[in-house]
């Protein structure tokens, strides 16, 4: 198993399997082929609601469908490394076989079943965070985040990373940038002006989902420029970030703001000599060394390709950034955009909105130890990488105005191997899952298996 696959998180609604549509939740649970039994594999569903965010009760926004059914969005959660062969003869300890789902992958197909009414739960649990401490923690990696601003990261280690100071990470940066009232003045907001309030934490077995209700402020004072909210999808292996802006009148705030653009990136800690590469080259390893060479300097990825109009056709590919420390440790990041999670009845929103994102897309790339740029615990950049995302403000040849959503996530990949296929085959099997089949189960058919 690659190790894409093998950190993989299948992730299954209604839409992908018909058959799971107004089941009772606390009914269904998921198990496979482990040892040759039969046996209850790690798994969670989470409900989300009519903001498309994971729901809780009694805060924020009404459930998307009935509390404590399986409907609409709601997601269906396990680890693909916990799949198995196909069942045969075996049964249950308890419940009823209801769906077989099979994965096929080039030449393998692996297995999990549907079962209802069972008992069995698996006590394994892959990732956990400690919300009072900020210590986030796999088998595989520890983050520690600030309590009081979860944007700072404080410390990140890995099982396999070999140096003396096992801290990878300086800190995440997150900024938005633009020209205020003219070319003359520049603001930037930074982590302290982006502070956010968790507001909520779904804790599973197999993510950790936490939401994140940010204010934008400029010394203390609030400015309302933008609806923000943040979350952090921990996972085995993973943690995504996604980012959702609701900004009401784009026409407006263009007025005080002109060429905005945002930019995430990780401050690494002294990684002399890691190589680092990117999607669109160059092809030979660019190395940290403390100093912008000419290779770090032609950096590229790719920005947004399709017919703005017809979604299953855009697409944000190509926009890998990784780096090998050489120390036995591996980070990749990836650039997602969610179009299908747009209001989907108004299809000028959604093309005003995917338009801000336009089909360059840069690199932010610092290799150098006298580099400041707060907020930071280790001074110096030993790199800082990250992405550059200028967004545009007109679409062919007329100005973007009116209400926009800007939905994006940035992906983290912490890994002890890339596999044989490098970056390349790492990111094409992230935007490319198994493919899915399901079937019923009735206890005639596992006869006949």
């Amino acid at each position: 198993m690659s190790p894409e696959r093998f950190r993989h998180v299948v992730t299954l609604t209604v839409k992908d399997i018909p058959k799971l549509d107004q089941n009772v939740i606390s009914e269904l649970s998921v198990q496979s082929i482990i040892d040759g039994k039969l046996q209850a594999i790690p798994f969670q569903i989470d409900e989300y609601n009519q903001k498309s965010n994971f729901y809780y009760e009694g805060k924020e926004a009404p459930a998307l469908g009935t509390v404590g059914v399986m409907d609409e969005k709601d997601e269906l959660v396990f680890m693909y490394h916990d799949t198995g062969p196909k069942l045969t003869d075996q049964h249950p300890q308890s419940g009823t076989l209801m769906l077989e789902l099979s994965f096929q992958d080039g030449d393998e197909t692996r297995y999990a079943y549907v079962i209802k009414n069972s008992a069995e739960r698996s006590t394994k649990k892959y990732v956990d965070y400690n919300v009072e401490t900020g210590l986030i923690k796999s088998d595989y990696y520890t983050l520690e985040v600030d309590t009081k601003n979860p944007l700072n990261w404080k410390s990140h280690t890995y099982r396999t990373f070999n140096r003396d100071d096992s801290n990878i990470i300086d800190t995440l940066k997150i900024r938005i940038s633009g020209e205020l009232f003219g070319p003359w003045a520049t603001l930037t907001l930074d982590n302290d002006n982006l502070k956010p309030t968790i507001i909520g934490v779904k804790h599973g077995p197999v993510r950790t989902i936490v939401k994140m209700d940010t204010r934008v402020s400029i010394a203390g004072i609030p400015v309302p420029l933008a609806k923000l909210m943040m979350h952090y999808y921990l996972n085995e292996q993973h943690l995504s970030a996604p980012v959702y802006a609701d900004i009401p009148a784009l026409g407006f705030l263009l007025r005080v703001i002109d060429k905005p653009s945002v930019s995430v990136s990780v401050d690494f800690n002294r990684l002399e000599g890691a190589e680092v590469y990117t999607a669109k080259g160059p092809k030979e390893a660019s190395i940290v060394d403390g100093e912008l060479s000419e290779t770090e300097k032609l950096f590229d990825i790719a920005g947004v390709t399709g017919d703005l109009k017809d979604l299953s056709t855009v697409k944000l590919e190509n926009n890998y950034l990784y780096m090998d420390t050489k120390r036995d440790y591996h980070i990749l990041a990836l650039l997602h955009i969610f179009p299908e999670s747009l209001a989907v009845n108004d299809l000028d929103l959604i093309e005003r909105s995917l338009a801000l994102f336009g089909e360059d897309l840069g690199v932010l790339y610092f290799d150098d130890e006298k580099y400041r740029n707060k907020p930071e615990f280790v001074p110096g950049a030993h790199p800082e990488v990250g992405y550059d995302i200028s967004l545009e403000t007109s679409s062919k040849g007329e100005d973007i105005t009116g209400r926009v959503e800007i939905r994006f996530a940035i992906n983290l990949y912490f890994l002890d191997q890339i596999g044989t296929g490098g970056p390349e085959q790492f990111e094409q099997q992230v935007r490319n899952p198994p493919e899915l089949a399901y079937r019923a189960l009735s206890q005639d058919a596992v006869a006949e298996l």
